[in-house]
């Protein structure tokens, strides 16, 4: 049986310990169960503006080892991306710590 969580904001602290890939981490856990469509993510423009300005600054890419992979971001799919996704997750539910945990899991 799938895990149903509502969607989360990633804080950007969380995205960038996450990225960071210590495994044992709860910020690299929810990461990966976020990546794993295990954990649904609400995004708005100003959230992914955020995540690529966080995630582009040259402290950030040599901590989480990102290098140069941010470079090439196609913007216009991106916000096409982003707009869809937010389309179909309008009025959405908070979820409770408890949804948030079993979506998680111990991985």
């Amino acid at each position: 049986m799938e895990n149903v969580c509502p969607p989360i904001v990633l804080d950007t602290n969380v995205l960038v310990a996450g990225a960071c890939r210590h495994a044992h981490s709860a910020a690299y856990r929810v990461l990966v169960a976020v990546l794993e469509r295990r954990v649904p993510i609400m995004l708005t423009e100003p959230i992914v503006a955020e995540y690529a300005d966080v995630l582009a600054r040259p402290g950030v890419r040599k901590l989480t080892g990102l290098g140069d992979r941010l470079s090439n971001v196609d913007r216009e799919k991106l916000h096409a991306r982003v707009t869809d996704f937010m389309s179909k997750t309008r009025n959405s539910p908070e979820p409770s710590p408890a949804e948030i945990e079993r979506a998680i899991g111990d991985h």
